[in-house]
C-alpha cells in the first residue's frame, strides 16, 4: 500500500495523474478545500456566540457573513490557480513554441527534393531551412501544402 505524504500532496509533487499545473508550488486550493467547511462552521458558531451576547443578528447577517467567507475563499483559490499556472509556464515550454523555428533562411530558387517519409515518395520544393540543430526544411508539394521535414525524411535531387 502506498504511503500518503502530505508535504508532497500540498506541493503538487506527488505525481498523481496528469497535472496541468506541474510547478512544485504550494497548493493553497487543496488547503482551502479542507478548510472551507471548517470555516463555515466557525462562522456559524461566531454568529451563535454573538447572538448569546445580545447582539441582534438577523439570519440574513449570518448568511451574508458565511457567503463573504466563501467568496474570499473562491478569490484566494482563483489567485492560487493563476499563480501556479504562471509558475508552470515559466518552467515548461509550450508545445507550439518548441516547434517554431528560432529563425529561418529562405532560398531565392527553391531546392528540389523528394519526401521519403511518405509512401510513395512525393516530389517537393524546399523553400526554407531553419536554424535549429539539426536543421529542418520547409517543403512545399505540388498541391501547395507546406510541411517541416528533417534531413532524414528527404532525398535531395540535383537540378537538371
Amino acid at each position: 500500500m502506498a504511503s500518503f505524504d502530505p508535504k508532497k500532496w500540498l506541493l503538487n509533487s506527488d505525481g498523481a495523474g496528469d497535472q496541468v499545473v506541474k510547478a512544485p508550488a504550494f497548493s493553497l486550493t487543496k488547503v482551502l478545500t479542507i478548510a472551507t467547511p471548517l470555516l463555515t462552521i466557525v462562522v456559524g458558531l461566531v454568529g451563535d456566540y454573538m447572538k448569546d451576547k445580545e447582539i441582534n443578528w438577523a439570519p440574513s447577517h449570518i448568511v451574508s457573513l458565511a457567503l463573504g467567507v466563501l467568496a474570499l475563499v473562491a478569490i484566494i483559490s482563483a489567485a492560487d490557480l493563476i499563480a501556479r499556472g504562471v509558475a508552470t509556464a515559466a518552467t515548461v515550454t509550450a508545445d507550439g513554441a518548441a516547434r517554431q523555428p528560432a529563425s529561418l533562411s529562405t532560398f531565392a530558387t527553391p531546392l528540389k527534393a523528394s519526401r521519403i517519409s511518405v509512401n510513395p515518395n512525393v516530389d517537393v520544393k524546399i523553400a526554407a531551412i531553419s536554424s535549429e540543430h539539426p536543421p529542418r526544411f520547409l517543403c512545399v508539394d505540388k498541391k501547395g501544402n507546406a510541411t517541416w521535414e528533417s534531413e532524414t525524411d528527404l532525398n535531395f535531387t540535383p537540378d537538371a
